[in-house]
């Protein structure tokens, strides 16, 4: 859930906000003085654990809240990027966070072996590959070195 989520359905109970019914006035919530927040030192950005999403809708100052949770629940919906973009065309979000959002998607996506190994093999010039399909022992080392594998 996300914290977008979690603040409607507190505006909600508090009837705060565009959930409250029509001519409702909305109640104060009580004063109270929180504790200080320890902020964790920042991740790496290339980390799949870290919350790209999260990070990039709290830096879009003119989304609303409804709307930074739909675009939350459709980044960690989704699978991959191709996913997420059919996803995100139905949200209205500036381009540049969804844009920002399909990057960060590409990243936080675990690539398989089969990929890597494919995506290295496509790299090369044409007739060295030819070779190295003609030459099984050859490929074979190839794999290995593409793995880090000896």
């Amino acid at each position: 859930m996300s914290v977008w989520h979690k603040k409607a359905m507190l505006d909600q109970l508090r009837g705060v906000g565009s959930h409250a019914s029509p001519g409702a006035v909305p109640t104060p919530a009580p004063l109270q003085s929180e504790p200080p927040v320890h902020v964790p030192a920042p991740i790496a950005s290339h980390d799949i654990l870290h919350e790209h999403a999260q990070d990039i809708l709290e830096a879009a100052p003119d989304v609303h809240d409804a709307i930074r949770a739909d675009a939350y629940d459709a980044f960690h919906d989704s699978r991959d990027a191709r996913e997420l973009a059919g996803r995100l065309q139905s949200i209205p979000l500036p381009e540049s966070v969804a844009l920002a959002l399909l990057e960060a998607k590409k990243k936080a996506t675990p690539q398989s072996t089969a990929n890597k190994v494919f995506e290295a093999l496509m790299a090369l010039p044409k007739d060295v590959r030819d070779i190295a399909e003609a030459h099984p022992h050859v490929l074979g080392h190839f794999v290995k070195a593409v793995l880090g594998k000896e």
